[in-house]
């Protein structure tokens, strides 16, 4: 990670940021990938690369909750605990929703986008726009 960080003070570009972002993410380094995303995002907001990132960045963070965090409290047969890590995946989410809105809005066409961003609005109970269904659809029947 030292490595990545001093990479990042001279190196601006997205892609690059997008992709240490998703290694921070997968080392559940969620806050230092979400301030690199938006340290990123404040030259770039409109740039999908950086915004899909910060969608994955909640999507895992909220899989962290909804799964082990929660398989744990079930095991310690801690159900307000347990109702509670659920209640705060949803909550993250929701965030995570955000983001991958934005990017969709930037590139309709990014298939994995496309496939998060139906699978989190239908588990949070959303409406799915008809053209994202329509893809959602389509990739299913591959």
């Amino acid at each position: 990670i030292a490595y990545g960080d001093s990479i990042m003070k001279t190196n601006n570009d997205p892609t690059f940021i997008g992709n240490y972002s998703i290694y921070l993410t997968n080392s559940k380094l969620y806050t230092k990938a979400e301030e690199i995303l938006n340290a990123a995002m404040a030259a770039n907001p409109d740039n999908f690369m950086l915004n899909k990132q910060m969608g994955y960045r909640f999507l895992m963070e909220g899989t962290e909750y909804e799964g082990e965090k929660a398989d744990a409290a079930k095991k310690a047969k801690q159900w307000s605990e347990m109702a509670a890590l659920k209640q705060k995946a949803l909550e993250i989410y929701a965030q995570s929703v955000t983001w991958y809105d934005k990017a969709y809005a930037i590139n309709g066409d990014d298939k994995e986008t496309n496939i998060s961003l139906h699978q989190l609005k239908v588990r949070l109970g959303q409406a799915v726009p008809e053209e994202l269904k329509a893809k959602y659809d389509s990739y299913m029947k591959h």
